[in-house]
């Protein structure tokens, strides 16, 4: 039940988690549904037959740590769970760090946070690993985040259209769709 919550919320990327049924009847199969929309999410019937049983496992990760930013009520949980997408597509930092200042220009959704922030840092892989990832991971390391910092919240929640982008980007590059039997 959990990977086909992850394949819809990857193939929709709309959040989607399961509940179960409270003062009725206990379910046989949790509810679903979609947390931050007043409607219901259409599933189409191809991707639930797509073959997906040949996934990789970190492809399965990913697909998991995206349902959970997407689930996430938290800006910062949302960014560091994409941000470990990354990591599992790409897992050599250097490697990773390349790719990332390589991919950023090419971005669509993010286009303008991406460009104030080239403008802004020399290099986009270390300002969103550092000023990002890391400030939200590490407490006590320079830079820090504090999520009731009205500007923190208003600068990582533009990063995380960015970082999303990027992570939807290397596990569909890096990760197989399809492991060869």
């Amino acid at each position: 039940m959990n990977r086909l919550l992850s394949l819809i919320a990857w193939v929709h990327q709309a959040p989607i988690v399961k509940e179960d049924g409270v003062g009725g009847p206990r379910r046989a199969v949790p509810h679903i549904w979609a947390p931050r929309s007043n409607f219901g999410l259409l599933v189409e019937p191809r991707y639930l037959l797509a073959p997906s049983d040949n996934y990789s496992a970190d492809r399965w990760l990913a697909l998991a740590l995206y349902k959970e930013g997407l689930n996430s009520k938290s800006v910062f949980y949302s960014l560091f769970s994409f941000w470990k997408m990354i990591e599992v597509a790409i897992v050599n930092k250097d490697v990773r760090w390349g790719w990332i200042n390589s991919m950023a220009p090419l971005l669509m959704i993010a286009r303008d946070r991406i460009t104030k922030i080239a403008s802004e840092h020399d290099n986009v892989a270390e300002y969103l690993d550092y000023s990002c990832r890391c400030a939200i991971a590490h407490v006590f390391r320079e830079p820090v985040i504090n999520p009731d910092d009205y500007a923190d919240y208003v600068r990582i929640s533009q990063d995380v259209h960015v970082v999303e982008e990027l992570a939807r980007r290397a596990v569909d590059e890096h990760l197989p769709s399809r492991v060869d039997v």
